[in-house]
């Protein structure tokens, strides 16, 4: 079962009990977690709340920032992607990790180095994987998910540093995934990808 439909049960057996629940940082994290929901996931409690005949009030959460995610403002568009271009860069990421940036529950990679621009870039999962607490921690089943394949790609809007970890955090967004895992090779740091290996999932990815 997954932290948002356990978090839903835990929320409706109160709201049966009292009537009422006021929701902030605190209260979501008792429920849900402390990874803050995307905006689906909210959708998907807002929506089973008024199925059980609860009104739902404006609510305000505010987050901290935690490990993975941070509230920014992304650009207003995905940026184009160059069909015409002779490759595409692409980025090797362990799974649970890259399964979280295109669910949009990750949007910031951690690196010891700088990107040098901003853009897209395309999603590599890697043959190797995270250890057992990762998947966890994501409630994502580890055979669920595909290894050794480019899976989507991002827009990467910008890269800081962060002096108290040292390292850079590249900001991403508008995750997209592809229809269907494409079986590919990665490679360490940066690499290219030909765009003629791969338009069609270019052309038309979700």
């Amino acid at each position: 079962m997954t932290r948002v439909k356990e978090g839903l049960e835990r929320l409706l057996e109160d709201l049966e009990e009292s009537g009422r629940v006021e929701l902030d940082a605190g209260t979501m994290g008792g429920y849900f977690g402390e990874r803050p929901l995307t905006d689906k996931q909210m959708d998907t409690v807002n929506d089973a709340l008024n199925a059980n005949g609860f009104s739902v009030a404006t609510i305000y959460v505010i987050y901290r920032d935690v490990d993975g995610y941070r509230s920014f403002t992304p650009p207003p568009a995905p940026e184009p992607l160059d069909l015409s271009a002779e490759s595409i860069r692409a980025l090797s990421i362990r799974q649970p990790f890259v399964e979280q940036i295109l669910r949009g529950e990750k949007n910031i990679e951690y690196r010891s180095w700088q990107v040098k621009e901003p853009g897209p870039l395309l999603l590599h999962a890697s043959d190797t994987r995270a250890g057992p607490d990762a998947f966890d921690d994501a409630d994502i089943a580890p055979d669920t998910l595909p290894y050794a394949a480019l899976v989507g790609i991002v827009d990467v809007v910008d890269c800081l540093w962060d002096e108290e970890n040292e390292e850079f955090e590249w900001l991403l967004a508008y995750p997209r995934r592809f229809s269907q895992p494409i079986p590919y090779k990665g490679a360490a740091s940066i690499f290219n990808v030909p765009v003629e290996e791969i338009q069609a999932a270019l052309q038309a990815p979700t």
